[in-house]
């Protein structure tokens, strides 16, 4: 006889029976389509077992940037530009450089926290006039040594009578000369506005900056840390920030990053939040970072002679060479003294059962209803008994009257015998009127004996 069949599998089920699950999504689980085979297919722009991995932009920093989408190129703390390739410089930094965030690595010539002091300021501006001859003092300032005739801080004054010095030419006629203007050379830095006096000049500096050239920048950060978890006061100009530890946001790092929020766990895996970092439960049948990845439980080649394993969600079947049955193809179907065979366990992930379990669980799941068979026969078996021997006690018992009742017949016909019978009497010298009589025994009853005379 020769028959065939054919299996239609629900939707989103396929493969031989019908056992592989797969369901297009595109969501916070997964972003892919599925294939005719069931193989999940990633969108594009999506990677990964389950497509839950965003490509990034192509060259995005690997170590310093990440993506939540398709083609985007998200900043570590501390790093900026498309691709995230370039350090974030120490805040205020003018004439520098980093190479990691937060420093402030000053190009040659220039100096200070903010490398906003020009340490060759004579090469460079050429400040001394009339022949001067210039020196650089550090910390952005210079001294001029003027020539005979010259002084100032430029050396821009030409002297005149009695060592006078003026900006211009003094009068000749009057001999008069015009008070030397201090603020010419703008000595206040920063921003800070210089007056002149008689005996030199004063700056007003700008909020933020203190010195008498204003060349100081007020540190604005108190005294005590306002930055919590770990972070780092940064001081601005009349103002002053937090650097936060990654895990931490928030004008003073008081702000937990909550990556769960994204949920980042997926088939059905639980998230917990971690300092700067995230952890998922994973359902059984699933491992990895964000429960992505399905268990393969036919990797330790659970089916024996030559069955083919299945792979299942937390679990596996197998498929089983002629010959062969059971759970594991283990059960010879040839040979009959196996009783383990007629019992059919699904193995499961760390069950903790050996063979011999097996086999003692099958031998008792048949001992056991076997003895309680033997025992319901016994008690039927007892029961007909005693109601047989009562059936033929009764026919005995009728059997004994239809005797009697001849016997009382033939004494009225003037019989010189007589029968009497003596139910439940126990010998004794002979029953009234059948004194010398012959005692008849029967048994017709199962609890004592009955007894008659003739």
């Amino acid at each position: 006889m020769l028959y065939e069949y054919r299996v239609t599998c629900d939707p989103h089920y396929y493969g031989n029976g019908c056992a592989s699950l797969c369901r297009p999504r595109n969501d916070n689980f997964g972003h892919y389509t599925c294939s005719q085979a069931g193989d999940r297919k990633c969108l594009p722009g999506w990677t990964g077992d389950y497509c839950t991995k965003a490509k990034c932009l192509p060259g995005c920093d690997e170590q310093h940037g990440h993506c939540n989408k398709p083609d985007e190129c998200i900043c570590s703390s501390g790093w900026k530009g498309k691709l995230c390739d370039q350090c974030e410089r120490y805040p205020g930094c003018l004439h520098g450089s980093c190479h990691k965030p937060w420093e402030c690595l000053c190009d040659e010539g220039w100096g200070g926290l903010f490398c906003n002091q020009d340490l060759n300021y004579c090469t460079n501006h050429k400040p001394c006039k009339n022949g001067g001859t210039c020196f650089n003092t550090g910390q952005g300032s210079y001294t001029c040594t003027c020539p005979p005739g010259f002084n100032g801080t430029d050396c821009e004054n030409k002297l005149h009578r009695g060592g006078a010095t003026s900006k211009s030419p003094c009068d000749e006629e009057s001999g008069l000369c015009k008070p030397l203007d201090q603020c010419s050379s703008r000595p206040c830095l920063n921003g800070g506005s210089c007056t002149a006096s008689d005996t030199g000049f004063s700056c007003s500096c700008p909020i933020g900056f203190q010195g008498s050239q204003c060349e100081e920048n007020i540190n604005d950060c108190p005294d005590v840390n306002p930055c919590q978890n770990g972070g780092s006061c940064v001081d601005l100009v009349n103002d002053y920030k937090c650097q936060c530890v990654p895990g931490f946001v928030g004008p003073r790092c008081d702000v937990k990053v909550a990556y769960c929020l994204a949920k980042p766990c997926a088939n059905g895996g639980v998230c917990e939040d971690l300092v700067n970092d995230f952890i998922c439960r994973c359902k059984p049948g699933f491992s990895g970072k964000d429960c992505s990845n399905d268990i393969d439980e036919c990797a330790s080649n659970p089916c024996a002679n030559a069955g083919v394993c299945q792979d299942l969600i937390n679990g596996f079947k197998c498929e089983c060479s002629p010959g062969w049955h059971g759970a594991t193809c283990q059960e010879d179907i040839a040979n009959p003294g196996n009783m383990s065979r007629h019992v059919s366990v699904r193995v499961e992930p760390d069950s903790g059962l050996n063979p011999e379990h097996v086999i003692v669980i099958s031998t008792l799941s048949i001992a056991i209803p076997l003895v309680v068979l033997i025992a319901v026969s016994v008690v039927f078996c007892a029961k007909l008994r005693r109601k047989q021997e009562q059936r033929r006690a009764d026919d005995e018992a009728r059997a004994q009257n239809e005797q009697n009742a001849v016997h009382s017949h033939v004494v009225k016909l003037g019989d010189t015998h007589m029968i009497k019978n003596t139910w439940g009497q126990q010998g004794g010298g002979g029953g009234g009127g059948g004194g010398g009589g012959k005692k008849v025994e029967t048994n017709n009853d199962l609890c004592y004996a009955k007894s008659y005379y003739i």
